[in-house]
């Protein structure tokens, strides 16, 4: 496997153990920034929030729906 992004590069990566789960692991992301609901809306399975009040987390989860993204 070859890949080059924006910061990473890798020629002939291989999984010794591929993962279980199909096509890939679950992705789990936790982040409160404009950029970090951009990147879970765009990138993640599951987007985690930190022990807020229920007020607080249903209006992060409500602007993280409202980014847009792929995942929704």
């Amino acid at each position: 496997m070859s890949f080059k992004g924006q910061h990473i590069e890798v020629e002939g990566g291989k999984l010794i153990y591929p993962p279980a789960q199909q096509p890939h692991p679950p992705l789990y992301f936790g982040g409160s920034s404009d950029a970090g609901n951009r990147v879970a809306a765009d990138h993640v399975d599951v987007y985690l929030t930190w022990g807020e009040p229920p007020n607080d987390v249903a209006q992060k989860i409500a602007k993280a729906r409202a980014s847009g993204g792929r995942a929704g």
